[in-house]
């Protein structure tokens, strides 16, 4: 059959607005909305009716008195001409007759929350109640349609198409910053902003304190939350934060994701202070999260010591420590082994019994303890002869190896 006599059958049995009828035949012909090609097979079907009643086919007359109530609006001016009253269309059976218009108002109330939002892209999600989806499936199934397409994917682009037209905002599929849900019939939208992901430095100038739980960590927090409009900030990649370690130098990188933020244009780079704990984030990008996933990363870190020991240590064993390379060291904390490099030691001796240190390590090694051999089958103290402590330390620099 036709789409004009497929069509003529469909709308015998069922109203459908414009829309839900063009809907069914939505992959055929090019560059036209689901409206357009419903009025068209409409005005099509009507102009067979008028034709015939033109002919004097009472049949038709008849068949079109009843047909131009599912037919809707197209269908007024000639069922006034031949029977002299107003048409009272019947509702579109799949949305109701309420399609168009909530296309419309979905789109004004989706520009408003992107504005804010303060997003540069988008991206849109729907739900249907399921009857509406179970009487369209009903009809496609019924007449065998398989040139259409579902509710869903009209609403999603239409109210797509109206935003990008109506306002700055652009459709991103891959990585927007917000996913926007809209449900129909009943109007109601949600949104899923989705995260920022930043990298930055961690700095520290004071000892006593520390990022890792504490209450100067959720004031720093809180501070970037607020910058930022953002409901939460969790930070990755500080395995440990010593407290009475100073972090100064290069300091440790992190990477921090930024959740639901609703300010998304910060100036960068921009620095975030509170009791001498620094972070500077330096810039924004989705690829940084995936270094998180990569889990055979080795992260080293570079500390300045001031070692003390009981006894004198000699330039000889000075130049013996210096000379070490990619020693593995075996540390043990409550039962659990903890496997490292020692990769490299620079020492210059200050007096007698005080000598300074440059100490590259990986991160997973305890540096107070890689000095004084606590838990540590093997140590600074062990190589030099002699009972040593960090006495001071600072942390400059904590990286990928």
């Amino acid at each position: 059959m036709s789409i004009s006599e497929t069509s003529l059958g469909i709308l015998k049995k069922y109203p459908l607005c414009n829309r839900c009828l063009g809907r069914l035949f939505a992959k055929l012909g090019y560059a036209w909305s689901n409206e357009e090609r419903g009025e068209s097979i409409k005005k099509i079907i009507l102009m067979e009716y008028h034709r015939k009643i033109r002919d004097g086919d009472e049949n038709a007359l008849n068949e079109f008195k009843l047909i131009a109530k599912n037919m809707g609006k197209v269908s007024e001016e000639i069922y006034k001409l031949y029977f002299k009253d107003n048409l009272e269309p019947n509702n579109c059976i799949i949305c109701n007759g309420k399609l168009n218009d909530f296309i419309n108002t979905a789109s004004l109330k989706i520009i408003e929350e992107l504005n804010r939002m303060k997003v540069k892209n988008f991206l849109i999600g729907v739900r249907v109640d399921p009857k509406v989806l179970e009487m369209e499936d009903k009809i496609r199934s019924e007449f065998k349609l398989e040139y259409g397409e579902s509710i869903k994917n009209e609403i999603k682009r239409e109210i797509g198409k109206k935003i990008q037209s109506s306002s700055q905002f652009k459709v991103d599929f891959s990585k927007p910053d917000i996913v926007v849900e809209v449900a129909f019939p009943k109007l109601s939208i949600r949104n899923q902003i989705r995260s920022l992901i930043a990298l930055g430095t961690y700095k520290k100038i004071v000892r006593g304190e520390s990022i890792k739980k504490s209450d100067a960590e959720k004031k720093l927090i809180n501070i970037i939350a607020n910058k930022f409009n953002a409901e939460d900030i969790i930070l990755y990649s500080i395995a440990r934060d010593e407290k009475d370690t100073r972090v100064i130098g290069e300091g440790i990188h992190l990477i921090m994701e930024i959740k639901r933020a609703k300010e998304r244009n910060i100036d960068l780079p921009t620095t975030f202070t509170n009791k001498g704990l620094i972070i500077t984030i330096e810039s924004l990008n989705e690829k940084y999260k995936s270094y998180l996933d990569n889990k055979e990363k080795i992260m080293n870190r570079i500390y300045r010591c001031l070692i003390y020991c009981e006894n004198d240590v000699s330039e000889d064993n000075i130049n013996i420590i210096n000379q070490i390379r990619n020693k593995m060291i075996e540390q043990n904390f409550n039962g659990k082994k903890r496997l490292g490099t020692l990769r490299e030691i620079k020492c210059n001796k200050i007096s007698n019994n005080l000598i300074e240190c440059l100490i590259l390590i990986d991160e997973q090694i305890y540096i107070k303890e890689l000095i004084n051999g606590n838990k540590s089958l093997s140590s600074i103290s062990f190589l030099l002869n002699n009972n040593c402590s960090c006495i001071e330390s600072d942390l400059l620099s904590s990286s990928p190896f």
